[in-house]
């Protein structure tokens, strides 16, 4: 199909399986259909020709059909494959006009290469889809432009068996903003490590939980000849996955791991030349150069065959796409590729979870019949549906209780217990570029660490100060 991933979205950005069957949910509430006989609440806004006195009535047999409410939804999807399609044409929009006569839903499919320029030029136009996906780092963003209707009060509408709740709470902080909810989660990419049980039984090592465990597992692990690495006891980024955003989305799950942040809650104060940010770098510096770990870059993969599916790199943080990957690409290692909890650094045991998410426009005609879509595409049967055929897992804490979800797949779910998330600034991505070239520097061994991030943290704080 030729889609690019969302990591590659230049603009809005940043990508992560299958949970279990779940229940079916009730359907969600839109606004109600108009009756022949409304009730004396109803009737202070209905026309006064709905009601008619009693004695004038026709008999039942002969009152008129009331025609079904006729309304058009928009949808843009930017996170989809040809499977994904499927369904949504095929099943869950059909499914939903039945359940709501009258509404016709009109899917728009995009890619996140273009996604933002197409969402620009219909919000400037006035003919914004009614509702939008958006990536990792949008929620500040749509908020910052005032894209997105804020979800409160629509939430509580939601049907009994929906289920704010059930969404992970560093999801529902990812996409609150000064508290306001602007978007529901339909995916994230929970990060926990990856592991070749193989290697590591050959090395003689356990499965590490910490940072000085993973240290000497991976020296164990790690091979080389003839003074090069031939074996990475730690693949710290696939140096062809997304560009220019490797190191930084590598290096973000360490920062969490040693208690250090990118920005201050309040997304005004840079804290990456803080010593907790200083420390992690030199940490992997040190996994370079002085434990001879793994090289810089990492060892890229041979077509859609990644170092760990390849034998030659022992462990890694990733996401649940690094069992749907090897099941696929790799099925004769896939049986070694194991997942286990984050790893424990000095700040605690923390991964770092993507968020993609569905909008409602602000400018959508009628807010309460967009948010029964919206209900609909991220109620749990069509969740589980959509997430499973895309190869990602579910935003939903009781998909984790599923008996169909493989091991590795539960691991990746619970880990999102331990995840954080990004800062709510809606200029991510321009601080993104600073951090990624001090990253380089660094590892490369041509700047030290804390230079390298001093010199990061100054033109971040010319970001921050622009506004």
């Amino acid at each position: 199909m030729g889609r690019v991933t969302r990591r590659q979205f230049i603009g809005m950005a940043t990508m992560t399986v299958a949970g279990g069957l779940l229940t079916a949910c009730a359907q969600p509430k839109p606004t109600p259909e108009p009756t022949p006989a409304p009730t004396a609440a109803a009737a202070a806004t209905e026309p006064a020709a709905a009601t008619a006195p009693a004695a004038t009535a026709v008999p039942a047999t002969e009152v008129p059909t009331v025609a079904a409410k006729q309304v058009t939804l928009t949808v843009s999807l930017a996170d989809w494959n040809p499977d994904v399609q499927n369904y949504i044409d095929k099943e869950a929009v059909p499914d939903f006009q039945t359940k709501f006569p009258g509404r016709q839903v009109k899917v728009n499919y995009s890619d996140w290469n273009r996604f933002n320029e197409e969402l620009t030029t219909a919000f400037a136009g006035g003919v914004a889809p009614d509702v939008f996906q958006g990536g990792a780092v949008w929620a500040p963003q749509m908020a910052q432009r005032n894209w997105a209707l804020p979800l409160d009060d629509l939430i509580k509408t939601a049907s009994t068996d929906w289920e704010w709740a059930d969404f992970y709470p560093a999801l529902q902080d990812d996409v609150t903003i000064e508290g306001k909810v602007l978007a529901v989660p339909y995916r994230m990419d929970t990060r926990p490590m990856w592991y070749r049980e193989d290697i590591l039984k050959e090395a003689g090592v356990e499965v590490p939980t910490t940072w000085d465990e993973m240290i000497t597992a991976a020296k164990a692990c790690a091979k080389m000849e003839n003074g090069k690495i031939t074996r990475e006891g730690w693949h710290f980024a696939d140096p062809v996955a997304s560009g220019w955003q490797n190191d930084w989305q590598a290096y973000v799950i360490f920062l969490d791991q040693a208690g250090g942040m990118l920005l201050s809650d309040d997304g005004k104060e840079c804290l990456i030349d803080q010593q907790p940010a200083i420390d992690t770098l030199q940490f992997l510096v040190d996994m370079i150069y002085k434990h001879n770990i793994m090289p810089y870059p990492g060892f890229e993969p041979q077509g859609d065959k990644s170092a760990l599916m390849l034998g030659t790199a022992a462990m890694l943080n990733g996401g649940s796409d690094v069992e749907v990957r090897s099941l696929k690409f790799s099925p004769e290692t896939a049986g070694f590729i194991k997942a286990a909890l984050p790893l424990k650094g000095p700040g605690g045991q923390f991964t770092h979870t993507w968020v993609n998410k569905y909008f409602i426009a602000k400018t959508a005609k009628d807010p309460q019949e967009a948010w029964a879509l919206l209900e609909y595409l991220t109620a749990k049967p069509t969740l589980q549906k959509y997430d499973t055929l895309a190869g990602y897992i579910s935003p939903r804490k009781s998909a984790a209780d599923s008996p169909d979800l493989t091991p590795s797949m539960k691991v990746c779910m619970n880990a999102t217990a331990m995840a954080k998330v990004f800062p709510k600034y809606y200029r991510l991505l321009d601080i993104f570029r600073p951090m990624a070239n001090a990253l380089a520097e660094a590892l490369s061994n041509k700047t030290a660490p804390k230079e390298a991030l001093t010199t990061a943290a100054t033109e971040i704080r010319k970001i921050l100060a622009e506004g």
